[in-house]
């Protein structure tokens, strides 16, 4: 249904004006009138027509001063003027006013019907496309995560061009942010070859972590979260942030959570190469706060090449590392998460599931070969970590022995 408003000053026309409408058929409805430019521009605003029949020569506001008044606050509305002979030439010199059509007076109702039957067709394409846009932005809306994921990644990579992120930036309403500070944060709950359950509880951790953070951050401000490639957690915030955000975090997530996690906090603009380089100095700030990678991979080669010892401990790999057991222990939980004796079976239990895969080995071959001198005791390890025993995960993986 498409709702008509008309405008005229003389009763009989707008009598005339609605029986012609009336006589359309039920796709148009009367949904108001008004006597003069001024009642008319009232209104307007309040029934918001998708049709509009204005004469052009009214008291108090005419007809082309209201248009002109209406400007953008017509929307999708079709207006079509109503004018006289000698009103005519006036009307048309309007080019500039968002005008449908002229329609002479006495209307002929013939005219307008037609007049009507194109209008209609506009209005419907109008809906169609308001519909998909509608459609569009409730996409961006409900993907929007994802899309902004998607853009600081090929912008990080170069993968799109300075326009083609300004666009991104603008859909995303990006482009409005003004003080803008960058927050990083990097989890350190895993060891060096994780299993498809630790990658499943690190999905877990970092739900919980973007809740914590956003408890922190309230609704004092605004943020867009992303991660980017190597796993680390950022938000893009709007407006000024305490120097201490950082810490709290930090401590937040380590108290609550037990899990060693490192963050940073700069300035950020978003200016194509300026993201790019403030992104970068950040990341070097979070690697110069840590000595992870050096230490891990150390403990890495340890294990590899005694893994299978079953006389493995803690006094060993401090021994082999040059380093005193308390601070290796202390030093693998920061970085990890993990006791070292914990470190040692998600070790093992994932050399395990790998030998697993090779069907000519038994249980007894495989708990041996990753350095566990009891069946049993491999089993009730592989189980708490997998959330299987050893005999279900291989059947679970289609492997018959």
């Amino acid at each position: 249904m498409w709702t008509v408003f008309i405008a005229d000053d003389e009763p009989k026309i707008r009598r005339r004006l609605r029986r012609l409408v009336d006589s359309f058929g039920e796709e148009f409805q009367i949904c108001g009138e008004a006597e003069d430019g001024i009642e008319a521009l009232e209104r307007i605003g309040e029934e918001l027509p998708n049709i509009l029949l204005i004469d052009i020569c009214m008291p108090r506001l005419n007809g082309l001063d209201f248009i002109q008044r209406i400007g953008e606050d017509a929307g999708n509305c079709i207006i079509i003027v109503i004018t006289g002979h000698d009103e005519f030439d006036y009307a048309q010199r309007a080019v500039q006013l968002p005008i449908f059509e002229y329609v002479l007076k006495p209307v002929d109702g013939t005219t307008l019907k037609d007049i009507f039957s194109r209008a209609t067709g506009v209005l419907q394409k109008r809906r169609e496309q308001n519909d998909l846009l509608q459609w569009a932005e409730q996409e961006v809306l409900r993907n929007r995560t994802e899309l902004v994921k998607e853009l600081f990644d090929d912008w990080l990579h170069g993968l799109s061009t300075p326009e083609e992120i300004d666009e991104r930036k603008r859909i995303l309403s990006l482009d409005s942010l003004s003080e803008v500070r960058l927050l990083a944060i990097q989890l350190n709950a895993r060891c060096y070859g994780v299993t498809a359950i630790e990658l499943q509880e690190h999905k877990i951790l970092k739900v919980a972590v973007k809740k914590l953070v956003e408890e922190i951050l309230d609704s004092n401000h605004r943020w867009i979260h992303y991660e980017d490639r190597h796993d680390r957690l950022f938000y893009l915030i709007d407006g000024s942030l305490p120097v201490d955000v950082p810490d709290l975090i930090r401590t937040e997530i380590q108290t609550r959570l037990n899990v060693p996690v490192r963050t940073g906090l700069s300035d950020c603009h978003l200016d194509y190469d300026a993201f790019i380089r403030d992104y970068e100095q950040l990341c070097t700030v979070l690697n110069e706060k840590s000595r992870d990678g050096a230490f891990l991979q150390k403990v890495y080669s340890f294990m590899n090449e005694n893994f299978r010892n079953k006389d493995l401990n803690l006094d060993m790999a401090a021994s082999e590392l040059s380093l005193s057991p308390g601070y290796v222990s202390r030093l693998l939980k920061q970085h990890t998460g993990y006791s070292f004796s914990e470190f040692t079976n998600r070790f093992r239990i994932l050399k395990a599931i790998r030998l697993l895969g090779e069907n000519d080995r038994m249980m007894y071959e495989i708990a041996d070969e990753v350095g566990y001198a009891s069946q049993h005791y491999f089993s009730r390890i592989f189980k708490r970590i997998t959330g299987s025993s050893p005999a279900d995960y291989r059947n679970e993986q289609g492997i018959n022995p």
